[in-house]
């Protein structure tokens, strides 16, 4: 009986286990089921971001008018909503901005701040993101997203605040598509028409 009751226990540990191992390294349950999970509405993914054990999705809302950027963690029970941050009204941005964005600053739990956008523009080629209180622009090279019709860009560093910067997008000729700043309490739009 002994042995009966050590085989049961081995076979339940050895299947927790496989099943711990297949959820840990399951693609399928990515970032865009924890969102699922945290009850939000149906969301539609623009981009995914892993880094090690992390990840960074940049999606909005389906049907609505907000951008969201929001950071995981994966451990052996899932992808953890840790931080999201949502940039509201973006037709309004967009159509001000040539863009629109969303800043996730860094925090205890999330390890950098992080920059990112989207855009309808075909002609929007590259975004450079500088803090006024860091004098290094990062250059970020707008890519297609996973949604057709739809450019993304995100820029991350431990560097950044989040708080005073300026976002200065360019056509791949170098001419200034939009240039906003953010002086820590409010917005200012240098708009090119393009």
């Amino acid at each position: 009986m002994q042995k009966f009751t050590m085989t049961i226990i081995m076979l339940a540990c050895a299947l927790t286990l496989v099943y711990l191992t297949f959820n840990f390294n399951s693609a399928s349950n990515g970032a865009e089921a924890a969102i699922a999970v945290s009850g939000t509405e149906p969301i539609e993914v623009l981009f995914e971001h892993q880094l090690n054990r992390n990840t960074f999705l940049l999606y909005r809302t389906q049907g609505g008018d907000d951008l969201s950027l929001a950071f995981f963690t994966r451990n052996l029970t899932g992808n953890h909503l840790i931080e999201t941050a949502t940039q509201y009204d973006i037709e309004s941005l967009t159509a001000k901005a040539g863009m629109n964005y969303v800043v996730l600053p860094q925090s205890d739990a999330v390890p950098f701040t992080v920059y990112a956008g989207s855009t309808t523009n075909p002609n929007l080629y590259e975004v450079f993101v500088t803090e006024m209180d860091f004098s290094i622009a990062h250059s970020i090279r707008v890519f297609e997203s996973e949604v057709e019709g739809i450019y993304v860009w995100m820029a991350m560093s431990p560097d950044f605040f989040g708080e005073r910067y300026s976002l200065t997008a360019v056509t791949q000729t170098g001419a200034i598509v939009a240039d906003i700043e953010n002086d820590g309490t409010q917005r200012v739009f240098h708009t090119e028409s393009q």
